[in-house]
């Protein structure tokens, strides 16, 4: 997603990513945190509080040359592209959030392909859909998917 932002010149949204991310700065920067997580709506003391978890949560790293390794897309089927897994998997729901500031909609949009489903979209939620206002709406979108099973 990162590299789709940049062949789009998203230039300010890259380096954001890259600085919440990479740098660790969501882990200490509230604005940041909020541009990249959160909706304006989360009281800044809400978001203290989480900021605060990223900062326990980012002494862990990420082995990018391991994940880029073992990308679920490696597991797709050459001529559908979808995943290999399908036929014995469990129904899938891919949803993503209109507002999210990291993944975007082409990669629900990709993901839902390779599961071979159709993306569900969260109208005017942030990445963190579960802590922002109207998070019922989400899990209305669960509920009515499950009933359609």
């Amino acid at each position: 997603m990162t590299g789709r932002y940049l062949r789009r010149l998203q230039l300010r949204e890259t380096w954001r990513i890259t600085r919440g991310f990479a740098l660790k700065q969501a882990a200490t920067d509230a604005d940041l945190a909020r541009e990249l997580f959160f909706d304006s709506a989360l009281p800044a003391d809400t978001l203290a509080r989480y900021v605060a978890h990223f900062a326990a949560d980012s002494t862990c790293g990420l082995d990018l040359a391991d994940f880029l390794r073992t990308l679920p897309s490696k597991a797709a089927d050459g001529a559908t592209g979808r995943a290999s897994w399908l036929p014995g998997a469990p129904p899938l729901l891919v949803a993503g959030a209109e507002c999210d500031a990291i993944v975007d909609a082409e990669a629900t949009e990709e993901t839902a392909r390779f599961c071979g489903v159709e993306p569900r979209v969260l109208r005017g939620l942030p990445h963190d859909v579960m802590l922002a206002k109207g998070w019922e709406s989400a899990a209305d979108e669960v509920v009515e998917w499950c009933r359609a099973l």
